[in-house]
Parts: structure tokens; sequence; C-alpha cells
């Protein structure tokens, strides 16, 4: 008879055979290639416009990739930015995005503002508006050499009194 407390065993199933369906092979193949795909796009993301943004030059006092401004109005505003580092010394641009970068908007207008320097060389006596039109956020970043006339706190202010409602 059979034995007591022995167990039955199981007959052997397709995988432990070999015989792996080809459905198997499929599905494994396509998990393979979608962890290699993400694994590329985090170690090298593709470049979004704002990112790009960074290492092109400011072309012009006014630099208005979201297309804010009619022609006239980004004639006018540069005109004025003109005359203002004419009698100043003091050198703005303005550049709008439609969205902005990946990551960290401070971090991001802060590099910016270090890899396209404004003002005097050397002085750094010039400030940089960035406007971000979808996140409705904006940030001017301060040239050292303007720290003690253009302060964190004035520079909120404006920001806070004069262009949040704009946005808004």
């Amino acid at each position: 008879g059979p034995l007591q407390g022995a167990k039955a065993r199981k007959a052997p199933s397709a995988i432990d055979r070999g015989d792996v369906p080809p459905f198997v092979w499929v599905l494994f193949g396509f998990t393979l290639f979608w962890v290699a795909v993400s694994a590329g796009n985090h170690a090298f993301p593709p470049p979004d416009a704002a990112t790009t943004a960074i290492s092109t030059p400011l072309t012009s006092y006014v630099n208005d990739r979201a297309q804010l401004l009619k022609a006239n109005e980004a004639s006018r505003l540069t005109f004025a930015l003109q005359k203002f580092e004419a009698a100043t010394s003091v050198q703005i641009a303005v550049a709008s995005d439609p969205s902005a970068p990946a990551g960290s908007i401070d971090e991001f207008t802060i590099q910016a503002a270090e890899r396209l320097p404004l003002g005097r060389a050397g002085l750094d006596t010039g400030a940089i508006l960035f406007v971000f039109v979808d996140e409705r956020a904006a940030r001017l970043e301060v040239g050292y050499g303007l720290e003690g006339t253009l302060t964190d706190a004035a520079a909120y202010r404006i920001l806070d009194a004069q262009l949040a409602p704009a946005l808004a």
C-alpha cells in the first residue's frame, strides 16, 4: 500500500519541463525593453525647451519664447530697457517660457542667470526677469552688483505687487 505521510507528487509544469509558452517570452522581452528605455530616459533625460534655454544666450533684452507680447509691445519694452541701461549702466532682461523646466524653478533661474551674465563685465550689475506661463510663476534674479540697490525683499515686492496680479 501507499506509505503513510507521503505526499503525492504533482506532474511537472510546462515551465519545469522547459516548455515556456511563447507569450511568456514576448512578455519577458517587452519588460526588458521597457526597463532599458526607462533606465535610459532616467540617465539621459531629453532636454525640455526651458532647460535648453539655459545654454541659449539671450539675444535681446526681451526673450519672449512664450509669445506673451505683441511685436510692438516687445519693441517698446526693448527700447525702454535700452534707455534704462544707457542711463544707469544696469542691464535688465526679460525671458518668458511657456513652461518651467523639470525640477526646481529657483535652481533653474539661478543657473541660467549665472550662465547668462548681464550688466557691466566684472560688476554683475544685471537682472533677469523669468516668467513661466503654465505654472504662473516668475522669478527675478539679481546680480551681486545690484543686491545693495535691488534687494531680495524689493524684488519680492515687485513680483508680488506688479506681476502676480497679471499672472493670476
